[in-house]
């Protein structure tokens, strides 16, 4: 169920992404449909391996260029931070308008407050 232009579409949102943290993202590539992805779950299997920003170093372009953040939300979390200082847990974001829990359960996967610059 998957040819050539499918599978490229795969490999180029999974680079966007910076990685899958769950086989359901697949289901966000245009041309997958339920159909394919009942066709094809089964046979998919998660590396487990995906880049998270340092929420408090990470800039402003490189975060933009996620596909789960668009320029409002970037902005929103820039705002909070220059008003609040650095953030001591993921769950502040939840404290910006923009973050419902459907937004938070996207971008938190993707985000991380390091310690001591680890």
């Amino acid at each position: 169920g998957v040819g050539p232009v499918l599978s490229d579409r795969i490999i180029k949102y999974k680079l966007k992404l910076v990685g899958f943290y769950k086989i359901d993202q697949i289901n966000e590539i245009y041309g997958i449909d339920t159909c394919n992805y009942d066709l094809i779950s089964s046979q998919l299997k998660l590396d487990s391996v995906w880049h998270q920003f340092d929420v408090n170093q990470v800039e402003f372009k490189v975060l933009l260029r996620h596909p789960y953040f668009d320029y409002k939300l970037v902005k929103s979390i820039f705002n909070y931070k220059d008003h609040h200082g650095d953030y001591q847990s993921l769950h502040e974001l939840k404290a910006i308008d923009l973050v419902d829990q459907d937004i938070y359960g996207k971008i938190a996967p993707y985000l991380k407050i390091y310690q001591n610059g680890k």
